[in-house]
């Protein structure tokens, strides 16, 4: 396959307030989750290089679809894949509802 070149996009959403994490995974696709995920299997002892998050417990959202590209691919971009799982603290307001 051809490199492809590529345009950075960021783009802001919500969700479900139950839901607690994000990361990316290998493929690039993004996912929020309501339980911390991890990458080995469920022990957080030995983390073993794989591609992607394990979940347990708990629901799993996608946020965003595989990149053309594998996320390994743009590491200086993003940093290492593996490292992109951050908690999510902040709350928006509910005034998206309000009609005033």
């Amino acid at each position: 396959m051809t490199p492809q070149k590529m345009r950075r996009l960021v783009v802001e959403t919500a969700i479900p307030l139950s839901f607690n994490w994000v990361a990316r995974d290998l493929n690039g696709s993004v996912h929020a989750y309501e339980k911390k995920p991890n990458l080995d299997y469920g022990t957080n002892a030995n983390p073993v290089a794989c591609d992607m998050w394990d979940v347990y417990e708990g629901e799993v959202l996608q946020i965003a679809p595989p990149t053309p590209v594998n996320a390994g691919q743009l590491s200086e971009e993003f940093g290492d894949w593996r490292s992109s799982l951050i908690e999510i603290n902040e709350v928006i307001s509910s005034d998206m509802n309000d009609d005033n």
